[in-house]
C-alpha cells in the first residue's frame, strides 16, 4: 500500500508542478528549491473482514518555495502553492494510482508554516489478505459453525 499510495501522491504533485524535484523520506543537504519532500507516517491496518484488509497512511507533503535574491522565502510563492496543493487534494474523493489501485481521500490539512508549506494528505486503502493468512480467531469461527450443526 506505501508505494503504490505515494505514487498516487506523487502523480498529483507532478500535475500541479511538474518541472519540480519531489524528495521521499530525505532531503539532501544540496536540494533545489522550490521543490517537495514527500513521507508516511506508519500504516495504521486493520482487518476488516477475513479477507479484506484496511490500511489508513497520512503522507506529509513539504514544499520549499524559492528564494528571493535576499534569501529570504517568497511568500508569495509559498502562499500559492499552499493553495495549489491543498485544492488539488481536496477537490478530489479518492486518488487512482498508475497501478490502478484506488486511495479514499480521508482529509487535507495544513498550510504555510514559516519556511515551508506543510500539507496532510491521509489516505485509507482496502485490499484482500494473503491466502495464506490465518483467520484473526480460528477457535471462535470453529465454535460458531459447530453450535450451528448442533442446531440443524
Amino acid at each position: 500500500m506505501l508505494r503504490d499510495s505515494l505514487d498516487a501522491v506523487r502523480s498529483v504533485l507532478k500535475e500541479i508542478r511538474p518541472e519540480l524535484n519531489i524528495y521521499v523520506n530525505a532531503v539532501p543537504e544540496d536540494f533545489v528549491s522550490p521543490s517537495f519532500y514527500v513521507y508516511s507516517e506508519p500504516v495504521r491496518e486493520e482487518r476488516l473482514t477475513k479477507r479484506i484488509m484496511r490500511g489508513v497512511t497520512v503522507w506529509h507533503i513539504h514544499y520549499f518555495p524559492k528564494q528571493l535574491p535576499s534569501d529570504i522565502v517568497d511568500s508569495f510563492d509559498q502562499i500559492e502553492m499552499s493553495d495549489l496543493v491543498r485544492r488539488a487534494f481536496s477537490s478530489r474523493n479518492f486518488l487512482r494510482s498508475p497501478k490502478g489501485e484506488i486511495y479514499t481521500i480521508l482529509g487535507v490539512d495544513g498550510g504555510p508554516e514559516e519556511d515551508r508549506t506543510h500539507v496532510q494528505v491521509s489516505l485509507e486503502g482496502q485490499w484482500l489478505a494473503a491466502a495464506n493468512d490465518p483467520s484473526p480467531n480460528p477457535d471462535l469461527m470453529k465454535e460458531v459453525h459447530y453450535k450451528e450443526e448442533l442446531s440443524q
